[in-house]
């Protein structure tokens, strides 16, 4: 004998699934270019390639006292010469000529390990370090210490055509207490070389601490 099914066991047929209201695909879609801008100006505003550890330039003139993270300096002159002869009895001829910057720095908040690690003279894309041949007779790698500063000369030997050039009328002064300025305090002072007259020769006085500049106003 069939027995009867009971309805209540019967299949049920699957409902259709309820239709999404426009109203949501708008928003999705209002959401999805919200989150492209985002990316197209944060993409566009970001540094390129190295840019995130480029050195933080303070700029100032001859004479200006210019303040870094931990390196403060001001520039007194800067002379061109044939030849120059330091305190320590050295002499230097060349074929070029002598840049001689009269410098005073000091370290700002730490001198621990605080050197002037970077002094360069830049001409266009070239870069001329600070002469180390004096010792310590010029101020390039010497230690520097808080709140007084260290007052000397700079040399740098450069093309004597560079005295008459582009690169040279737009050259830059860059001083900083590490070799590697990426993400530090790099000082920059404009410098015309164009506009020195060469001596024939230049004799430099010894580092000294203090700042005698500022001791005469």
């Amino acid at each position: 004998m069939t027995v009867p099914a009971d309805p209540a066991d019967a299949p049920v047929a699957p409902s259709a699934p309820a239709a999404v209201p426009w109203w949501r695909h708008a928003l999705s879609a209002l959401v999805l270019v919200a989150l492209l801008a985002i990316a197209a100006v944060v993409s566009d505003t970001a540094p390129r390639g190295g840019g995130w550890q480029a050195a933080i330039p303070v700029e100032g003139r001859v004479g200006d006292t210019l303040v870094g993270r931990n390196i403060e300096a001001t520039v007194h002159g800067v002379r061109a010469a044939d030849s120059v002869q330091t305190a320590n009895g050295w002499q230097g001829a060349t074929t070029g000529v002598w840049i001689v910057v009269d410098l005073s720095v000091s370290a700002v908040v730490d001198d621990r390990a605080a050197l002037l690690g970077n002094a360069s003279l830049r001409l266009g894309d070239r870069r001329y370090s600070a002469s180390d041949r004096p010792g310590l007779s010029a101020l390039a790698g010497l230690p520097l210490s808080v709140g007084v500063p260290l007052t000397g000369p700079l040399l740098f030997e450069v093309p004597r055509a560079d005295l008459d050039s582009a690169d040279g009328r737009g050259a830059r002064l860059e001083l900083g207490i590490d070799s590697d300025p990426r993400t530090d305090s790099l000082l920059v002072v404009p410098v015309d070389l164009t506009a020195l007259t060469t001596e024939p020769s230049i004799e430099t006085e010894a580092p000294l601490l203090g700042d005698p500049a500022a001791g005469a106003e």
